[in-house]
């Protein structure tokens, strides 16, 4: 009787035992479960989601573009009629607090866009003066890269046709016509940035998306920050 009793408190403490030990390397597993980053385009669209892109908002500034009668410049001939007019001026290449990303900037036979109003270009170098104060405070030469200013629709279409993307803005429908035609438009580019300088950038112009001075859009594929400058 004896022997069978110890038999079976031994049987009881070794499933306790057992127990015990499961339990615990589950709550260890518990632990060492990580709680996943958001990405970037999820904290930027999260925190600031006027910046999120749609067609309502490609339609919002068309939009802003008719209402303020602006120019859209369809082929290489308007656009040196329209440089020669003033109503576009030149972007400086030995800007110090940006430069042009050259391959975006070849001719292709679609002539020199390397152009935008004047409005939209006092806008890009007040930020990028900005940006580079708080970043690069004593650095000599600039670090913020600009992939688009103005375009022609005939650049536009080539642009389209290249990317096999016919929901980019080809211009088939006029509410969906890119703002870069007008010259009110520029992209500044993510790539070579920090987690902490896109953010910081994303904070800028949603600042200024609701105080109305600008419309944007991040463009988590392209891996852009797309600016139209609202004319005041």
């Amino acid at each position: 009787m004896k022997s069978r009793y110890r038999c079976l408190v031994l049987t009881l403490s070794i499933i306790v035992a057992f127990g015990t030990c499961s339990l615990a390397l589950g709550a260890k597993k518990k632990r060492q479960v990580r709680i996943r980053r958001e990405t970037l385009p999820q904290e930027i669209f999260r925190n600031y989601p006027d910046l999120r892109g749609s067609e309502d908002s490609l339609e919002l500034e068309n939009a802003v573009a008719d209402e303020n009668f602006l120019l859209r410049i369809p082929n290489r001939h308007w656009l040196e009629r329209v440089i020669g007019d003033n109503y576009l001026i030149p972007v400086s290449k030995g800007n110090r607090n940006f430069y042009l990303d050259q391959e975006s900037f070849m001719d292709r036979g679609y002539g020199d866009r390397k152009y935008l109003a004047p409005l939209a270009l006092a806008y890009l170098e007040q930020f990028s003066e900005t940006y580079n104060r708080k970043f690069y405070p004593n650095s000599s030469f600039p670090h913020l890269k600009i992939t688009s200013l103005v375009r022609t629709q005939d650049y536009q279409n080539y642009l389209v046709h290249k990317k096999h993307n016919r929901s980019a803005a080809s211009g088939d429908v006029p509410e969906h016509r890119s703002v870069h035609l007008t010259g009110y438009a520029f992209d500044v580019s993510v790539k070579k940035m920090t987690r902490s300088q896109a953010l910081w950038s994303a904070d800028y112009f949603g600042k200024d998306i609701l105080s109305g001075l600008i419309l944007g859009v991040y463009e988590a594929r392209g891996g852009d920050f797309h600016i139209m400058v609202v004319p005041q």
